[in-house]
């Protein structure tokens, strides 16, 4: 273990070193309440994990004032238009017309490593490899997490748990399946995303019977492409680059320069939301209590809103004591995520093909 921090009690123990855990450690630092959070990824990997990102003006001015740094300036690409190829033609629109898009264009590992630094810089304990493995006495006043970190069991107390430790984690398990009321449904379909070192011109979809795809710039310069395929597929048994390349170009109806592709990943669709997102005293967030195809960067705003809800509801229990943000989160967030996952989930259908 990096150091003795099972040696104090927590407020706040945070499961999960994503964008949302991170963003919920630098609010709740912002406003005195300790906290600390457990990643079972380990620092280098979680630094290195590469994935495009969207935000929001609302939620890119929240996150931009919560931290110290003023460092994602420099990153934020603002994306002003759109252009949709279909068989029609090609046409272009304004990203202020379109309620569902989020016009400004920030990498998932900028943000994250950011908000990394800006915790690391206030000291703020981080268990890398560490796995949370059970919670003890989520209804009473001090609850016990027991947790596994280089092949030894450890544990640490803390007044209240957050889960945002992604869909396969522990922390939406631990609320009562009788409680939970999932809705989940895997699409039949998945994304092939890579990114190349040369930057594309504007952002281009395709909308057709013969399937998704999408290129778009990243934060560094570069490009990030998306090509719907079907649910099955493995990255060890990709067709070769060219083939690739091709299925793009048909789609997207321009030629690309076939550069190396980087970073190639392959995200399966699925559409989940839980109406429970609360159980004593733990809590869950972000893809622990919802998800939604990864067009629009939709799973990532709703994840980042429901910690920055959280933070508020944290400051009003410790400023006055009072627990009523606090019991309502989950009645709030639900209803909110659940009308944003049901637009999305149309949104997909509408440029998205299932044969």
């Amino acid at each position: 273990m990096e150091k003795a921090f099972t040696d104090q009690k927590y407020d706040v123990a945070i499961i999960g070193a994503g964008p949302s855990g991170l963003l919920l450690a630098r609010m709740l630092l912002n406003r005195g309440i300790s906290c600390l959070l457990f990643e079972n990824r380990n620092e280098k990997y979680l630094r290195r994990l590469r994935r495009g990102g969207y935000l929001s003006d609302a939620v890119l001015s929240m996150v931009k004032n919560e931290m110290k740094s003023p460092r994602l300036d420099a990153f934020v690409l603002r994306v002003d238009s759109m252009d949709v190829v279909s068989e029609e033609g090609k046409k272009s629109y304004p990203t202020s017309e379109i309620s569902t898009f989020y016009a400004n264009i920030l990498d998932q590992h900028i943000l994250a490593n950011a908000l990394l630094d800006d915790v690391q810089s206030d000291d703020c304990p981080i268990l890398f490899e560490a796995k949370a493995q059970r919670y003890e006495g989520l209804e009473a006043d001090e609850i016990k997490i027991v947790f596994s970190q280089h092949g030894k069991l450890s544990h640490v107390y803390c007044s209240y748990v957050v889960g945002s430790d992604g869909y396969n984690g522990i922390s939406r398990r631990c609320i009562p399946p009788e409680s939970r009321n999932e809705y989940l449904e895997e699409l039949p379909l998945a994304w092939l995303e890579w990114t190349t070192e040369e930057a594309c011109k504007g952002s281009l979809i395709h909308k057709g019977s013969d399937h998704f795809a999408m290129c778009t710039a990243t934060s560094e310069g570069g490009s990030r492409y998306y090509l719907q395929v079907k649910r099955g597929w493995e990255i060890d048994d990709l067709p070769e680059e060219n083939e690739l390349w091709e299925m793009v170009e048909s789609r997207l109806r321009t030629s690309f320069q076939h550069l190396p592709m980087l970073d190639k990943r392959l995200d399966y669709m699925r559409v989940f939301y839980t109406h429970a997102m609360q159980f004593g005293r733990l809590y869950i967030a972000g893809d622990a209590a919802h998800q939604v195809p990864r067009f629009g960067s939709a799973s990532l705003n709703l994840g980042l809103m429901d910690v920055e809800r959280l933070a508020r509801a944290f400051e009003t229990y410790y400023k006055f004591g009072s627990k009523e943000e606090l019991d309502e989160y989950s009645a709030l967030s639900t209803q909110f995520n659940k009308e944003t996952i049901l637009d999305y989930a149309q949104l997909n259908a509408h440029f998205h093909s299932n044969e």
